[in-house]
Formats: structure tokens, sequence, C-alpha cells
């Protein structure tokens, strides 16, 4: 009898072990169950579009620009553009996308279409052109001479060794025509000009329109997918770094030069956007074509704090995180992405549905800034 007890005996504690084992590893699975959820918060749920729109509204008066000599340039400037029409000049693929944007900018704001015309950058303006001309701010040549109305769109890191000198001759520049405004595409750029009297607002210019990327929504979901990131950037000292500590967490990256740009971003369940440099400014461009490709953004945290908050914490369509962590956040998105496809798929989905929405209502921005 007494054996029969120890036996029984046994045999319970077993089996409450098990029971405790059983309980704890489905309060670990609950628990990692709500941090999956917490890396995209649904703030915006029924707010409807326009979000960028009113963003670039917040950071102009966060730095006190609204109604101040950029914002009553801007104004004057889209004014003759509506009479006597706009040039826009532009160099390269990428550049060529965002001139697709501010024309659809001009012409939702009241510019003709057939007067918002775009001309590549070897098509320099004639010094007698009676519209606005708009130019990317730092390929415009000292010794080039420009019409008295124009716009430079400034759309580099201004704190950056490479183009801190570009910056601030594109600043120069305007100040010395007589009806210019830089439209810089970051606020934390805006150091650049505190200290000096040029006219300038802050806008999106790096966007591009939706009809460029959204064709359909992504077929294949994250967790389906042939690599865990994928990354296309300049290599630079960096990024390698950054790159490199990823690795070896395990996570396997999309091979460069094996497949074309847009079948890396589909085959990979993460899309990472990393700085060149220390404080680097958030480049909103790469996020409307990484909702597009159907992968997860994960970015270095930027210092364009008001944007970066309204991107994490009110729409949760991008997890940021610090250089340091970088490869720790990776490593936990991938995971939540193993564990979690469902919850993947659905964040998939609703990024790519944010963005075709405000990418698309960001068209209406000088309308909704300039025209109250």
């Amino acid at each position: 009898r007494a054996g029969r007890g120890t036996v029984a005996l046994v045999a319970a504690v077993a089996g409450l072990a098990l029971l405790a084992l059983a309980t704890r590893q489905a309060s670990e699975r609950t628990a990692e169950s709500g941090h999956c959820a917490a890396l995209f918060p649904h703030h915006d749920n029924g707010s409807g579009g326009g979000q960028l729109a009113r963003l670039a509204l917040r950071e102009n008066r966060a730095l006190g620009l609204e109604g101040g000599a950029g914002w009553q340039r801007t104004r004057a400037l889209l004014a003759v553009a509506r009479d006597k029409g706009a040039g826009i000049y532009t160099w390269g693929s990428v550049f060529q996308f965002n001139g697709n944007l501010v024309r659809e900018w001009l012409v939702r704001c009241g510019v003709p279409y057939e007067k918002a015309e775009i001309f590549r950058y070897d098509r320099r303006p004639p010094e007698d052109f009676a519209g606005v001309a708009i130019l990317p701010g730092t390929s415009t040549q000292p010794d080039v001479p420009l019409p008295p109305r124009v716009i430079l769109l400034q759309t580099e890191q201004a704190h950056s060794h490479e183009w801190a000198a570009a910056v601030a001759a594109t600043a120069a520049r305007c100040a010395a025509l007589p009806s210019c405004v830089v439209w810089e595409f970051s606020a934390c750029n805006f150091v650049a000009y505190s200290d000096t009297a040029v006219p300038v607002v802050v806008l999106p210019t790096m966007l591009q329109l939706p009809s460029l990327w959204f064709r359909q929504a992504p077929a294949e979901p994250p967790a389906a997918r042939k690599f865990d990131f994928v990354f296309l950037g300049k290599p630079t000292p960096r990024r390698e770094a950054a790159l490199a500590a990823a690795r070896a967490a395990g996570a396997e990256p999309a091979p460069i030069g094996q497949y074309t740009r847009q079948e890396m971003l589909a085959m990979s369940r993460v899309c990472i956007g990393l700085h060149s440099y220390d404080g680097g400014a958030l480049e909103l461009h790469r996020l409307g074509e990484h909702a597009e490709a159907g992968c997860l953004a994960l970015y270095e945290d930027s210092c364009d704090t008001l944007t970066q908050r309204a991107l994490a914490e009110e729409a949760g369509v991008v997890v940021f995180a610090p250089f340091g962590g970088f490869a720790a956040a990776l490593t936990q998105l991938l995971r939540c992405i193993h564990d979690e496809p469902e919850w993947a798929r659905a964040e998939q989905l609703r990024a790519y549905a944010w963005w075709h929405r405000e990418l698309e209502d960001s068209g209406d921005i000088l309308r909704v800034l300039f025209d109250s």
C-alpha cells in the first residue's frame, strides 16, 4: 500500500508540474501575443485619410513657420502658377517620381494641368520664364542663371558631411533670388535655415504618387516569404555594421544582385531602413514602396521625432528601433511573424491600405495648407 501511495503521490506531483509548465507556456504565449500586437498600435482607426497633410501642418506649426515668410511666399508663387504656369525640372528616375507628385499637388491646388509641365533637368528654365520654376535645390549650380520666381526642393540630409555644404548653398542661392522659397523635406533639417532669412516651409516632397507603386494588394503573406529582410540603399560602414549584426543574430537577407528590386522586396518578410549618418532624417518615400511590396517596415530612429511618433504610435504602420538595438528589434519582429502568421498578414494588409489611402490624399497637401 505504501508503494502504491508513493507512486500516486509522484504521479500527482508530476501532473501538477506538467500543468504548471503548460500554464506558464500558455502565459508566455499570451504575453508574446500582446507584445507582438504592441509593435503596430492602431490609434488611427476610423479617423479617415489626410493624416500626412495634417502632419505637415503640425510640423510647420511646431517650427513657427505657419504664416511666416515661406508660407506667404508659397501662396504668392502658387497664385502666379495658376495664372502663368509652372515648370517642374527633374533629374534621374527617382526625382522624376517626385516631379509627378509635385505636379499633382499643383493641379489639385488649382493650377491647370496643361500649365504644370515636367522637364528633365537638362532643360534649364529660361531666365525670362514668366511662371514658377520648381527645381531640385542641391543641383542648382551657382553659375547657372535662374528665373525670378523659383521653388527649390531640398531633399538631402542637411546635417551629413556629404550634403551639408550643398544644403547651405541652396539656402544662400534662394536668399539671393527676388522671389524664392525652399520646400524642405525634413523638419529636423530646419537647423540649416534657423540663422538665415531664407523663406522655408516643410513639406513631404519625397513622397510618391500611389499610382506609381500600388497596383494590387500583396499576395504572399510575410510568414510565407523566402527571406527574412531586405535593405536597399548605398552601403556605408555604419549601415554595414547594423546589417552584420542582423546576420549574426540569424536573420537571412535577400541576396543583392540575384533578383530585381521589386522581387527582393516581394520576397522579404521585413524591409528595413538604416541611416548613413547618426541622427538621420526620416525618408518617407521608401515607406510607400515597402507597403506596396507587402514587407513589414522596421526603421532606425530618426531626428524627425514628430513624424516618427505619428507613424509609429498613431498610425502604427512602422516599427522604429535605435541603432544599437536594431538587430534585437528585427529578431523580435521575425519571431512574431513566425509565431503569429495571421497577425502578420493582418498588419501587412492594414499598412498597405493605410499608405494607399494616405498617398492618394497627400495630393491635397498644398490646398490644405495654403488655400485656407
